[in-house]
C-alpha cells in the first residue's frame, strides 16, 4: 500500500540536489528557497518539460487524480480528466489550494509528499508523488505525520523570467522526475508522475518512461542562482 511505505520514504529524504534543463541532477545541492525569496508563490500551477525530443507531454498540465483513502488529495498525474493541481509553496512545503466564488485562494488541506514505491538497496529508489492531509494520517507509533518541508524551487536557466523547477531533497547522486504510462493505449492512457533517486551514480532506465522537469511561473522578482552540478540525460 502507498501509505504504509511513507516511513521508509522519510528516512531517505534528508539532503538535496539540483535540477537542470534535463531534469536530472547531481550534487552540489541548491539553496533551499522559502517563498519570501522568490516572489508570489500563493497560487502555482505546473507543466511538464520532457527530455524526450518531440514529446507529446511537453507543456501538459500536472493534475491531481483522486485516490481512495486520500480525501481531497490524490496521486499526481498527467491525464485528460482529473482536476488541475493548484498549489501554494510556503516554507518549503506544497499546499493544495482552490479558488472560491470570489476568486480568492484558499487551502484545501492536503500537502505534497513523496512515498517510496520501490527500492533497490544502494542503487535506486522510486517514489510516488501524492497529496494528502498529513496531520490526519497515522505515522510510526500512531502519531500524526508531519508536513513535508523538503520541497525546493530551483530557477530554470535559459527560460522565461520567473520560471522555476520543482525538486525534492534526497540523499542521492542523481535525482529527478519521470512520467510513466498507465492504462491502455489511446484515450484511456494516463501518466504517473514519479520521483527517482540514484544512490550509485548510475542512471535508471525506466522502459517507456520519460525524464521530465516539473515547471511553474512565479510572479514578481526572483533570485539569481546557478544550476551547477546538473547533468544531461544519457
Amino acid at each position: 500500500m502507498l501509505l504504509d511505505k511513507l516511513a521508509a520514504a522519510v528516512a531517505l529524504l534528508l539532503s538535496s540536489s539540483a535540477v537542470s534543463v534535463s531534469a536530472l541532477c547531481r550534487h552540489p545541492p541548491p539553496t533551499l528557497y522559502s517563498a519570501s525569496g522568490i516572489g508570489d508563490t500563493s497560487y502555482l500551477t505546473w507543466t511538464i518539460l520532457s527530455d524526450k525530443e518531440g514529446s507529446t507531454l511537453n507543456n501538459k498540465q500536472v493534475k491531481l487524480r483522486p485516490l481512495a483513502g486520500l480525501p481531497a488529495g490524490g496521486l499526481v498525474v498527467i491525464d485528460d480528466s482529473s482536476p488541475v493541481l493548484m498549489t501554494r509553496f510556503w516554507n518549503n512545503s506544497l499546499y493544495a489550494v482552490g479558488r472560491d466564488k470570489n476568486n480568492e485562494v484558499y487551502d484545501l488541506g492536503p500537502t505534497g509528499y513523496l512515498n517510496v514505491s520501490s527500492i533497490s538497496p544502494h542503487r535506486f529508489a522510486k517514489f510516488d508523488f501524492l497529496f494528502a492531509n498529513m496531520t490526519g494520517l497515522p505515522g510510526p507509533n500512531a502519531l500524526p505525520r508531519s508536513v513535508d518541508t523538503k520541497w525546493v524551487l530551483q530557477r530554470e536557466v535559459n527560460a522565461d523570467a520567473g520560471t522555476y523547477k520543482l525538486i525534492h531533497d534526497a540523499i542521492a547522486e542523481i535525482i529527478g522526475f519521470s512520467v510513466c504510462p498507465e492504462g491502455p493505449e489511446g484515450k484511456g492512457r494516463w501518466y504517473r508522475l514519479i520521483y527517482m533517486a540514484s544512490y550509485s551514480g548510475e542512471q535508471w532506465d525506466n522502459a517507456g518512461c520519460e525524464n521530465v522537469a516539473v515547471r511553474t511561473i512565479v510572479k514578481a522578482g526572483g533570485r539569481d542562482d546557478d544550476n551547477e552540478g546538473c547533468i544531461v540525460s544519457r
